[in-house]
């Protein structure tokens, strides 16, 4: 289906050709495109009455429900620019996004009014607060299912420049900065993901990835409004049978996800086609369980805030370790400074400008800072085969420099996990002396602390990786610190790794987290 150059205006011209359709399931709630289309119109005029103006920017703090999908075309319908947020932040992280995209107005479920209170005391620009899920404590204005409003009328004209969405990252490995998308960036990169991925209308999309997050917000919002999927929201183990009039069941979820699915199935329903992810480390063990049991391939992506948002994806059973090929509207180009580097050859992914976004929130920059030449440099090391298919190797940032060798950590890791009484596993690269060399410090959740054994783990890993690479310290945890999609927040553990060996032998540092 063709698109018009909003969500909402998208969602429309599908909405008058399935009107009666089930577009959206949540547990036993069943909403038609109609009932869909009807409450965001509500939930527009409502707003617009409470206060909230015309193409101003909203901050949106919902969990994965069908308000967040109101919501959004509401707020499209208004032309408003939509700033998801992840429910998971505290004040410090929410007061941030706030402000540094001057936002005036934030909508939230109640459950995390508390962390709203809070981030908002000291700012100056939060002028309405909308509460979901019933009133809250900060005012009066709040949506509900029991909702009734006129719907919203009045002219519209949708600008394929005007702003859609800013995306803000989770911050994990530096400040947290929102990056711009206006309606025909967004629309084109969701159309050029269905395209790529073949996804037929008439498929149904089982949607576990969080909607904050710019991958599930493209890949299952604005795909699924632009091309008429229906959408099952699910976020158990118990996966919902494929609906009877569906040609088939594509699950998107997260990595952790898919690890917790593996260990909690045996079989799938019938009808489920494949499964997408992207964010986290997906564990070989786990793609190989779903492929080899249950013919189930899952396809990892790749996409940033910065440019796209989505920028590769794979679509090759014969090539699942991948994580794609560029979008057919994406240019990308492995890299070493301006030099390109050959098939098979280590370098970094650059993305062409053309797909980069629009501007960043704090200003035109840190934009013109990102580019070189052109090209956008990603800070993440991969390499491309003989077919185009590009390989993720580890961010530039995780490197370690071990005698002049470089260790791309992410190999020992995998098969640390491998390891009967290893959880998980994360290597990070701490300064060993002052000529620039490192060593590096394995921090491991065994399954049981009882037998953890440094010394065990070592003789395990020779022969397995170069000895040098084999970690000088093991440290045990009960956990490792993880962003909303489960990507493990490795500068996090480097910088109190380095903290922590500062104060064993008396030199002087401050870690930037606790």
């Amino acid at each position: 289906m063709k698109f018009s150059m909003s969500l909402y205006s998208s969602f429309f011209q599908i909405t008058k050709q399935k009107h009666d359709k089930i577009f959206l399931t949540h547990g036993e709630q069943n909403d038609t495109y109609h009932d869909v289309l009807d409450k965001s119109l509500q939930i527009a005029g409502y707003l617009l009455d409470s206060g909230v103006k015309k193409r101003s920017r909203i901050a949106l703090m919902l969990p994965s429900s069908p308000e967040f999908f109101y919501i959004v075309l509401a707020l499209s319908r208004l032309e408003c620019t939509v700033v998801p947020v992840d429910p998971h932040f505290k004040a410090l992280a929410l007061r941030h996004v706030l402000s540094d995209a001057d936002i005036p107005v934030i909508i939230y479920h109640k459950d995390y009014e508390n962390s709203v209170a809070d981030a908002i005391d000291i700012l100056d620009n939060i002028k309405t607060t909308v509460a979901v899920g019933g009133k809250g404590d900060l005012s009066d204005t709040y949506i509900d299912l029991s909702l009734k409003h006129a719907l919203y009328g009045g002219p519209f004209n949708p600008d394929s420049r005007q702003e859609a969405v800013i995306f803000f990252s989770s911050g994990t490995s530096g400040p947290s900065k929102g990056g711009i998308f206006n309606n025909r960036q967004l629309l084109m990169n969701a159309q050029s993901f269905n395209e790529t991925m073949i996804l037929h209308e008439n498929e149904t999309l089982c949607a576990q990835f969080p909607l904050h997050h710019f991958w599930g917000f493209t890949t299952i919002l604005v795909c699924s409004l632009i091309n008429g999927n229906r959408v099952i929201l699910n976020q158990t183990t118990n996966l919902p049978e494929t609906p009877g009039d569906s040609k088939g069941m594509i699950l998107i979820g997260d990595t952790n996800y898919f690890e917790i699915l593996s260990e909690s199935v045996r079989e799938l329903p019938r009808g489920y086609l494949y499964g997408i992810t992207a964010g986290g480390h997906l564990k070989p063990d786990v793609q190989s369980w779903f492929y080899e049991k249950c013919h189930f391939p899952i396809f990892r992506g790749y996409g940033l805030i910065e440019a796209g948002p989505v920028i590769l994806i794979n679509n090759d059973e014969s090539k699942l370790r991948s994580i794609g090929i560029p979008l057919h509207n994406v240019s990308v180009s492995i890299r070493h400074g301006d030099t390109v580097v050959p098939d098979q050859k280590i370098g970094e992914l650059c993305i062409r400008k053309e797909s980069v976004v629009s501007g960043f929130t704090s200003g035109q920059d840190k934009l013109s800072d990102a580019l070189n030449k052109g090209w956008f440099h990603t800070g993440d090391l991969c390499y491309q085969d003989m077919d185009g298919y590009i390989y993720f190797v580890d961010r530039i940032e995780n490197r370690i420099r071990i005698n002049g060798f470089d260790m791309f950590p992410e190999s020992a890791e995998n098969i640390l996990r491998k390891h009967p009484n290893i959880r998980e596993a994360v290597i990070v690269g701490i300064p060993f002396d002052n000529r620039g060399n490192e060593k590096a410090v394995a921090y491991v959740v065994p399954e049981k602390l009882s037998q953890a054994d440094p010394e065990a783990l070592k003789e395990y890993l020779a022969g397995k990786i170069p000895r040098y690479q084999i970690p000088s310290d093991f440290i045990f945890l009960d956990h490792l610190p993880v962003g909303a999609t489960g990507k493990i927040a490795r500068q996090t553990i480097r910088r109190n790794a380095i903290h922590h060996n500062n104060k064993m032998n008396n030199l002087s540092s401050k870690p930037e987290d606790d």
